[in-house]
């Protein structure tokens, strides 16, 4: 019979909820910020019309939850 010590993993599970909890609500508040711009009677700014900057918020958009399953989702073998 061998006896195995399971390392402390209250931690690890803390840093996953602060992660998960960060990322949801800096996630909800650009996608605010995004709507807000979208559906305000006020024009965007010039500069948040370049193709550039909505191609890069879009991508940052999707990798955000993406990143945080990484963190959170089990790891292979």
């Amino acid at each position: 019979m061998t006896a195995t010590s399971s390392p402390s993993t209250k931690a690890p599970r803390r840093l996953e909820a602060i992660a998960v909890v960060g990322s949801s609500a800096v996630f909800l508040l650009a996608a605010a910020a995004l709507l807000n711009g979208v559906f305000s009677s006020v024009p965007m700014p010039n500069d948040l019309r370049k193709s550039a900057v909505i191609a890069h918020l879009v991508t940052v958009m999707a990798a955000l939850p993406l990143g945080v399953s990484q963190l959170v989702l089990p790891k292979g073998t």
